[in-house]
């Protein structure tokens, strides 16, 4: 429309100049042709034969939209032959729906083959071509359920920003529609009111979610919702997903729903601006409140949809969606206790820390304390590991729900990677920093990618840890390797302390390490001096020069 109105500005001024000479019947005959007519606009929104996208469309509601019940099928199959039945008939909504429907099914089913013309960049821009038209028109479902679509097709995109625009589009229209409450529902069926309920769940899922990644307030209010949660069981069986083994089911919309819910009281009780201003022991009260929330909503999870299961016990089409599940409680949870990828304060002082830890692991124990880590960091921890092992499993760049995972992600990995550099002992140490190496190769080409300056300097961050923890997992090795090592030190402990005087020795205080090698023996060490052991070229030399302390290091 912009292009057309300078091109008539340029032809308007073309008539003055040429009504002076007398030709302004070939001006306007010059203008007529470049407007396209009516039939020519409607000609441009075109779609495949019917043939070859229904594959794509049948396959999307067997699969992604029976999880996530965006549209009702009886109603778009009927919506779509017509768009083929009847061209007289035709309408910009309709066009747009199929069109996102489209982009949907090729986006979280990349197996499907669609050829080479048909690609998820085409299908949005068509839809978003009418997209003023649709959310200015007399208000109808179809329209909320186009806007949601295509927030969800951005919120898998590289940028979150266009997902945020139109999830606030979407809120609008619910409450256009009153989507939100009963009163909204006289006089409909059964099956229309059950839509609008799912379309409202669907809006308020993407809304909490998208505000806690962003951590910005959230625009639909609890305190409005006046609609039950999901059924369990509905009668058309949307969101059951049931086990392989078929011992066991469960809603994946209801538990989502239940989620988003958790999320927002995450956001609204330690997040928002009335949470800065609570005390800390009212804070600490919200946090264990909403932990207990979240784990009682980890097991009402049927043991094979826990995250070590799902590989195993997930039917084809729903992997995907149920590892995205799990990456988002794991997010969420971590949100809880501060220890996210967002948290740059924490991060910064687990970099500070990793630091001397490897270049000087004596004066680490001794100056150094531990960082604090969080409440039920083993909980965090197992979680962590139990989702980091999708990315074995799974595509990662190409991978379906990357972006809008991207954030517990990233979680994990960092999570992972602190325990092994504050736990360098602990008996997965080798099997984590595998499951982070390879999470680290996968997210290379995203980093690539992805202009996202915060992105980047966490990205760098996990590579540098990763880095430390590879050089402490060599160098345990190597030194666990050395025979002569253990022959030095039968007596020996790795840090102590003198006395408030710093004169004498202090044999029974002393807890430090030697690159994770603990051992209960003590020596007794003079004030003021040096010892020095030495057995085929080793040397442990201890020096307790300093007033009150023995710092020991290795030549």
């Amino acid at each position: 429309m912009g292009r057309m109105e300078s091109m008539l500005e340029d032809l308007k001024t073309q008539i003055d100049i040429l009504s002076k000479r007398g030709e302004v019947r070939s001006a306007v005959e010059d203008v007529q042709e470049v407007l396209p007519s009516s039939e020519e606009r409607e000609d441009e929104r075109t779609l495949p034969p019917l043939s070859d996208i229904f594959p794509i469309v049948d396959e999307y509601f067997s699969s992604t939209n029976r999880l996530l019940p965006l549209f009702d099928q009886i109603k778009f199959m009927q919506m779509l032959r017509g768009w083929y039945s009847n061209p007289d008939q035709r309408g910009s909504a309709t066009w747009a729906a199929i069109n996102v429907v489209l982009a949907l099914g090729l986006l979280l089913q990349p197996h499907i083959d669609a050829g080479g013309e048909l690609t998820v960049a085409t299908l949005v821009k068509n839809a978003q071509s009418v997209l003023d038209e649709i959310v200015t028109r007399e208000e109808d479902i179809l329209s909320a359920q186009i806007v949601l679509g295509l927030c969800i097709l951005f919120q898998e995109s590289p940028d979150p920003q266009p997902a945020s625009v139109l999830v606030a589009t979407a809120v609008t229209l619910v409450h256009r529609l009153r989507l939100y409450s009963r009163s909204g529902q006289e006089n409909l069926s059964q099956t229309d009111a059950r839509q609008r309920d799912r379309l409202f769940w669907i809006a308020y899922v993407l809304d909490k979610s998208i505000s806690l990644r962003a951590q910005q307030p959230p625009l639909l209010s609890d305190a409005w919702t006046d609609i039950d949660l999901p059924e369990a069981d509905p009668i058309d069986g949307a969101g059951v997903v049931y086990s392989l083994q078929g011992t066991s089911k469960i809603n994946f919309f209801r538990l989502r729903v239940q989620l988003g819910i958790i999320q927002g009281k995450v956001y609204d009780w330690l997040y928002s601006v009335t949470a800065d201003k609570l005390l800390s022991a009212a804070k600490e009260q919200f946090v264990q409140s909403i932990e207990c929330t979240l784990h009682q909503w980890e097991e009402s999870l049927p043991r094979e949809f826990m995250s070590n299961s799902i590989l195993e016990s997930a039917p084809p089409g729903t992997v995907q969606h149920l590892a995205s599940l799990h990456w988002t409680y794991l997010h969420t949870s971590a949100l809880i206790h501060r220890a996210h990828s967002h948290n740059q304060k924490w991060i910064q002082i687990i970099l500070q820390r990793s630091a001397i830890v490897i270049d000087e692991p004596i004066r680490c124990a001794i100056t150094c304390p531990q960082p604090s880590l969080p409440g039920s960091w083993s909980k965090l921890v197992s979680s962590s590991r139990a989702c980091m092992k999708f990315w074995d499993s799974m595509l990662t760049y190409n991978e379906p729900l990357i972006w809008s995972t991207l954030c517990g992600r990233i979680t994990g990995l960092l999570l992972l990677l602190v325990n092994n550099l504050t736990e360098p002992q602990h008996e997965m140490l080798v099997a984590d920093q595998r499951l982070v190496e390879v999470a680290i190769q996968s997210l290379a080409p995203i980093a690539a990618k992805l202009r996202n300056r915060q992105f980047q300097q966490v990205y760098h961050a996990c590579e540098e840890l990763a880095l430390k923890v590879r050089t402490l997992i060599e160098r345990n090795i190597n030194m666990a390797s050395a025979s002569e090592v253990d022959f030095l030190l039968p007596e020996v402990q790795f840090s102590s302390s003198l006395d408030e005087t710093g004169t004498q020795p202090v044999l029974g205080l002393v807890q430090g390490l030697y690159l994770g090698h603990k051992r209960p023996e003590v020596m007794p060490i003079n004030p003021s001096g040096e010892v020095m052991l030495q057995e085929d070229g080793v040397s442990l030399v201890i020096n307790s020069a300093i007033s009150g302390t023995a710092l020991f290091s290795w030549n």
